[in-house]
């Protein structure tokens, strides 16, 4: 949605809330009046991406309500909003509206290793590619996650006690010893953003650095690996953050 060059900055303002306020009315099948009120019950009724944005609306609550009472009492509007302030309540509705989804973002070809594969294999493709988590099969099973930091650890401790031959190493003696294996979650392409926050959140809280989210097309069940249809890791949460 782009501004209307000829109308003033208020009017401008005042027409993209009443867009803002029916995009929320139908987002939550509320046709309330009050904004405030509306907000409130998204809120109370744990609607996620109210909760997300919602001290968002409630400035635009408060700075709309400040502009309208002066204006209804005869007298010009106390603020012309900034052209800024209309492009962010523009924003803001287009994101309550189409909330970005993890297939937006994040759905790419995965690269996964098998429970044989040798670990100099693993150890070129991180060196070619800068990646630092992978999927580990067994056949079609998935055994958990195979990460940099759990090579990295499984390195130090073999040549401590002298008995590495990354040539004849393979990847089941590594993940075996991996404290990340089994630091992921399965979502499906549909989930929103704001939940990847939540998740990576929870998990960042509890202490937990390494950990990754699978996107597959099975709902939250993974069969094989082409069931991986995408991988967000803590590296990506600034463009996750970025989107929502």
């Amino acid at each position: 949605m782009s501004i209307n060059k000829e109308l003033n900055n208020y009017d401008k303002y005042q027409g993209e809330f009443n867009t803002l306020h029916e995009v929320l009315k139908n987002k939550l099948n509320n046709k309330d009046r009050n904004f405030g009120r509306l907000i409130q019950y998204g809120k109370n009724n744990n609607d996620k991406v109210i909760n997300n944005y919602y001290d968002e609306l409630n400035f635009h609550r408060e700075f709309r309500n400040i502009l309208s009472h002066s204006h209804m009492r005869g007298k010009p509007p106390v603020a012309q909003p900034s052209d800024t302030v209309i492009e962010e309540i523009i924003s803001l509705t287009n994101r309550i509206n189409s909330p970005k989804k993890t297939s937006d973002l994040f759905l790419k070809d995965v690269t996964h290793f098998d429970y044989s594969d040798s670990l100099a294999k693993v150890l070129q493709f991180v060196n070619d590619n800068h990646y630092s988590q992978f999927p580990v099969f067994e056949n079609t099973q998935l055994k958990g996650l195979i990460t940099e930091n759990g090579i990295t650890q499984f390195l130090s401790r073999s040549v401590k006690d002298d008995v590495i031959s990354i040539s004849e190493t393979i990847i089941s003696d590594v993940i075996k010893l991996d404290e990340a294996k089994d630091s992921w979650e399965i979502v499906n392409s549909n989930t929103l953003l704001i939940d990847v926050k939540e998740i990576f959140n929870k998990k960042l809280n509890a202490g937990n650095s390494l950990f990754a989210i699978l996107i597959s097309n099975r709902g939250k069940n993974i069969k094989n690996p082409e069931d991986i249809i995408g991988i967000i890791t803590p590296w990506d949460l600034p463009m996750v953050l970025k989107n929502i």
